[in-house]
This record gives C-alpha cells, sequence and structure tokens, in this order.
C-alpha cells in the first residue's frame, strides 16, 4: 500500500512537471506598441528631395467660347421656311444656300425675284455679244465697259432679291446652329441659323482689376478638354501646329465696362478637332509669370492649416540624418502642384511630405518612399501582404 501511494505521487509530480512545460512553451512574447516600434525602428513617412526647377504660374478665369468669326443669320420679313438645306456641324462655304422661304403669298417678292432675274439673263446676255465685236474691233471699249458695269449692276440686284427668298452664309465656317424647321413662320429679324469659323476660337472673359494686371497679351493660355473623337482635318488653324485647347491672349481691355468694372481678356485658340462650341462656358487657365531655377517642394510638404500664398512664412520637416528637423521656409511663387521657397531650405535637401503628423522635433525616421519611388528595403505592399498570409 505504501509503495503505491508512493507511486502515485510521483506521477501526480511529473503530470505538473509536464504541465508547466507545456504552458510555458505556449507563452508569446510580450506584443510591443506601436510607440515603442518607431521610437527604435523608426517613423515610416514619404518624402521627397528640394530641387530646382522652372515654375509657371498660371491663373483660371472664367470665359465663353466663341467662333473665330461668327455671325447670326436673321430673317429680312415676315415669312414660313419652305425648305432647310443644312443641318448643325456641316461645313458650309461663303454663298452656299441655308434655307428657301415660301413666299407665294407675297406677290410682290416674287414679282422683284423675276424682274430681277430677267434683268440679269439680259444683262448678261449684252455682255456675251459685246466681247467678240470688241475683240474684231467693231465696237469702242467703252461699250464693252458699260455693258460690263450693267452686269454688275443686275448681279448686284440679283442678289439682293433673292435674300428675300433665301438665306445664305455670309462666311466659311460651320453651322453651329439651325433655329427652324420647313413649315415654320419667322418673323423679321428672328435667328434662323448661326454660321461659325472654329479652327480656331475666341475665348472671352471678364476678370478683375487685380486679374488684368497680371494677364499681358501674348501670355500663353489653355482650357482643359475632356478627349474626344478625332475629327477629320478640314483646315489650318490659325495658329499652326497648335495643339487644341491652347492658344495666347490676343487683347486685354485698357479699360473697365462702366456697369460691371470688369476687364474684357480675350484668348485665341487652336480648335481643330472642333471640342471648343460657340456659346461653352470653360475655364481658362492663363500663364502669368516664369521663374527660372526655382528651389520648389510639393503643397503636401507644408504643416498646419494655414493659407499657402506667396511671400508667408510656413513649417516643414526635414529629415537630416535619419531625424526629423522643423524648418521655417519662406514661400515665394505658388503654382499649380509646386511652391516656390526662398529661404530655409537648400537643393538636396530631404522634406516630409506624408506622414508628418506622427512626427516630432529629433523623432527618428525610415523611408517609405523616397522621391515616388520605394525606399531601399522597403518591401511593396502587395509582397508585404503576401508574406503576412499563412
Amino acid at each position: 500500500m505504501k509503495k503505491l501511494v508512493i507511486g502515485l505521487a510521483v506521477a501526480a509530480v511529473l503530470v505538473v512537471v509536464v504541465i508547466l512545460r507545456v504552458a510555458s512553451r505556449g507563452e508569446k512574447e510580450p506584443v510591443r506598441g506601436i510607440e515603442e516600434i518607431q521610437a527604435t525602428e523608426g517613423v515610416p513617412v514619404d518624402a521627397v528631395t528640394a530641387r530646382l526647377d522652372t515654375l509657371t504660374v498660371t491663373r483660371q478665369v472664367s470665359g465663353e467660347v466663341k467662333g473665330w468669326e461668327q455671325t447670326d443669320i436673321a430673317a429680312r420679313a415676315d415669312h414660313k421656311v419652305k425648305t432647310v438645306y443644312v443641318r448643325e456641324g456641316r461645313r458650309v462655304s461663303r454663298g452656299d444656300r441655308i434655307l428657301d422661304y415660301d413666299v407665294h403669298t407675297a406677290p410682290d417678292v416674287v414679282a422683284r425675284l423675276q424682274q430681277s432675274q430677267a434683268a440679269y439673263d439680259n444683262a448678261q446676255r449684252q455682255v456675251d455679244r459685246l466681247e467678240p465685236l470688241y475683240e474684231q474691233g467693231a465696237i469702242p471699249e467703252s461699250d464693252l465697259d458699260d455693258a460690263r458695269t450693267r452686269l454688275t449692276i443686275a448681279q448686284a440686284n440679283l442678289r439682293d432679291a433673292r435674300l428675300q427668298v433665301e438665306e445664305v452664309s455670309p462666311i466659311d465656317g460651320v453651322v453651329t446652329l439651325v433655329g427652324v424647321t420647313p413649315g415654320q413662320s419667322v418673323t423679321s429679324g428672328q435667328t434662323v441659323a448661326q454660321v461659325a469659323a472654329l479652327d480656331s476660337v475666341r475665348v472671352v472673359a471678364r476678370v478683375s482689376s487685380d486679374a488684368a494686371r497680371q494677364i499681358a497679351r501674348g501670355a500663353r493660355a489653355r482650357v482643359e478638354l475632356d478627349p474626344g473623337p478625332d475629327g477629320p482635318d478640314r483646315g489650318t488653324s490659325l495658329l499652326p501646329a497648335a495643339v487644341p485647347g491652347r492658344g495666347r491672349i490676343t487683347r486685354v481691355a485698357l479699360g473697365a465696362d462702366p456697369a460691371s468694372r470688369l476687364y474684357e481678356v480675350e484668348a485665341v485658340l487652336a480648335n481643330r478637332n472642333l471640342l471648343l462650341r460657340p456659346g461653352q462656358f470653360v475655364t481658362l487657365s492663363v500663364v502669368t509669370r516664369r521663374v527660372d531655377d526655382a528651389l520648389v517642394v510639393p503643397p503636401t510638404s507644408i504643416l498646419g492649416q494655414e493659407e499657402v500664398v506667396p511671400g508667408s512664412t510656413q513649417e516643414v520637416f526635414a529629415v537630416v540624418d535619419g531625424t526629423a528637423r522643423r524648418r521655417r521656409v519662406r514661400l515665394g511663387a505658388v503654382a499649380e502642384g509646386l511652391l516656390q521657397v526662398t529661404e530655409g531650405l537648400r537643393p538636396g535637401d530631404v522634406v516630409v511630405v506624408f506622414g508628418a503628423n506622427r512626427l516630432h522635433e529629433g523623432a527618428k525616421v525610415r523611408f517609405h518612399e523616397l522621391d515616388g519611388a520605394p525606399a531601399p528595403g522597403t518591401a511593396p505592399a502587395a509582397a508585404a501582404d503576401e508574406e503576412a498570409t499563412p
């Protein structure tokens, strides 16, 4: 009995030892906090190197698109439309017929047209008859000159008479508006169609006196266009080889409009593929200043929420020997996507653009990205995720 008790006691001791060993093996090492990890390994940040670059300063103004040459065709009298010969988007030449009126209810108009046609035909026959006689020396040159003058007058009268029964395009261009349909009645002065020369267009903006002072005649200007289907190359832009939507300022008014106190600014832009249409309101980006050899950094490097304006003093985090250092910088020109630094940094200095909210003066830093590329020894995010997956 005594041996049995001793055996059970030994067995119990062995079980306890085994349990303790298993438990000790299953224990995990203490989990380190994020602050401890960053203190030893560094706060991960994205950074860029301050560099010298050309800074282009622009100003945005809103304006309306107009054809390089544009005309509204208006009815000269009360009529009913008989036939429409064009549609919107069609190219026309000067003198091409746009529409006819039904003038059978206006006998005086029809009679005038018939008389003008008869006079023109008669004047043409006279010229045709006298030209051979003049070449043979049978008549003096003055007789032929008189006949040609009468033909010119008859042609002008016929053209004027036809304008009472039809509308023609006064310019070469594109039909941008057809405002009537066959059978529709129109009144004198009503716009029936619009034709515009669109290979180049004008953008007319009205701006404040401050903007007018900054914008100079000849400055580069552009409108950002959504990609569209390439249209046929049916003409040469007034700005040879220019990119659609780009051109130059052609006029800056010297005086303000008396009512609005705004100054009119006009730009001419290439529009070969007709992506800009009359009546559109667009944002025109005008180059107002160019700074060469400017020390530049991105706007995301600036700390805080203060407005970034030229001449202001701001703060950035620079990385020096692997640690974060606050730097006060003075800004010069402010452009889209870049800021000029006139004081506080030198070319080659590295500044933080992402992760600065986790930094403090003297904090240890490690680069996640530097100048847009993964820092040496940094695994891409996708690869790191794959390694972490069991």
